[in-house]
């Protein structure tokens, strides 16, 4: 299964195959679920919010980080998405939103939350494989 995994803010997008991710990180991912969410594994102050099977919205120290949403195509999702991603432009730096189209494939969009700006460089590979693993959790059937 492909997915574009989009960043909205920088227009950043990369296809990937979720049935490449490790089943052991998606079956730990799964565990979230049910709860609606909760600490992220192995990651202390990292928390993740999943409020239906198309978002989630990961956590620092209790500030969002970054909202994800899972589609296809012109997708509502989207643009509830891009227009957030939007508004925190305009207010922030008075920047445009570089993605704008959806995909026709299935997407995973990302849209970058100001907090992100505090959180160590460090962080942001595991947190780009851990939002493709969860999306991977929502989307392949066990």
């Amino acid at each position: 299964m492909l997915i574009q995994h989009i960043t909205l803010s920088t227009g950043n997008s990369v296809t990937h195959r979720l049935d490449t991710i490790d089943p052991k990180a998606i079956d730990t991912c799964r565990l979230l679920l049910p709860t609606r969410g909760g600490e992220v594994p192995g990651f202390p102050n990292w928390k993740v919010n999943i409020p239906g099977e198309q978002m989630f919205t990961i956590y620092h120290q209790s500030q969002p980080i970054v909202t994800c949403g899972i589609g296809k195509g012109d997708d509502p999702v989207w643009h509830m998405l891009w227009k957030a991603q939007s508004d925190f432009a305009q207010a922030i730096s008075g920047l445009q939103v570089k993605a704008s189209i959806p995909p026709k494939r299935l997407w995973l969009a990302v849209l970058v939350c100001p907090a992100l700006a505090l959180v160590p460089q460090q962080h942001f590979s595991w947190l780009a494989d851990f939002e493709r693993t969860l999306a991977a959790a929502l989307l392949i059937p066990k």
